[in-house]
């Protein structure tokens, strides 16, 4: 059975509890074809995880900064499909050292440093709710 996309209801991204996870859902104005329009951006930054990257395949997280926003979308099924959302702070710290700082060097180079550490600070408390 196909995975359905969920309808978001705010204007606003948001965390939501989903059992003991905590999950960022994306804005009401991102439907799919805006989602799709995303991670086609010229501006998206590929981040190669390994042991993919050794292998030359498809990138295992994509980001954008829209609106805002800091959106990151994973693989679900690798060379097909991505589930993008809203980035949170702590989901942002389990990458490794030299990850991030390579996500922090492209929104540098895109001139939104300061909008993608208003986002993630905005998402550091997400993970109480």
């Amino acid at each position: 059975m196909a995975r359905r996309k969920h309808r978001p209801l705010e204007d606003q991204p948001v965390p939501r509890r989903n059992g003991s996870r905590v999950v960022a859902h994306c804005p009401r104005g991102i439907t799919n074809a805006a989602a799709e329009e995303l991670i086609n951006s010229a501006d998206r930054l590929e981040v190669f995880l390994p042991p993919i990257e050794a292998s030359g395949r498809d990138p295992g997280i994509l980001y954008v900064l829209h609106d805002g926003v800091l959106y990151r979308a994973e693989p679900t099924r690798r060379g097909i499909s991505y589930h993008g959302f809203p980035e949170m702070k702590a989901k942002f710290d389990e990458l490794t050292g030299k990850e991030r700082r390579v996500v922090e060097a492209w929104a540098d180079k895109l001139g939104r440093r300061t909008e993608f550490d208003a986002w993630l600070k905005t998402t550091a408390d997400w993970t109480q709710t």
